[in-house]
């Protein structure tokens, strides 16, 4: 059951996302957009049974990517695997993958940062972004 509800989930973002940059694909030519998969690594994000955050980032910022770069843009990325961005001997890891996160994109200077995150809530009451 959990696979049909991520099925349905990527084909909801593939068509969201397919009618906004359809709109789009002019706009983004030679356009230096850089993506940032939120969370990676022993951080892992929100989940919902067997759905985990991190993973979910990083489909959908594949998925982004192919119709940013079909409509021209240079796309680059924080991460494209399961790994955060700290040195090994950082005594803050979460402070110290922000902070190269941060250092990434201040070098490049991207014309756009895109970050990709979710959120989940234990209440069905709750909902909304």
């Amino acid at each position: 059951m959990m696979n049909m509800k991520k099925i349905l989930f990527f084909i909801l973002i593939i068509i969201i996302s397919s009618c906004h940059f359809n709109v789009l694909t002019s706009n983004y030519l030679n356009h230096v957009i850089f993506i940032d998969p939120g969370h990676g690594g022993k951080d892992n994000g929100a989940s919902f049974g067997s759905l985990v955050e991190d993973e979910l980032n990083l489909e959908i910022s594949f998925l982004v990517s192919n119709y940013l770069i079909k409509a021209g843009a240079i796309v680059y990325f924080t991460r494209t695997g399961d790994y955060d961005l700290s040195s090994k001997s950082a005594s803050n890891k979460k402070k110290d993958d922000l902070k190269e996160r941060l250092r990434i994109i201040h070098n490049y200077k991207p014309d756009l940062f895109i970050s990709i995150h979710m959120n989940t809530y234990p209440s069905m009451n709750v909902n909304g972004a």
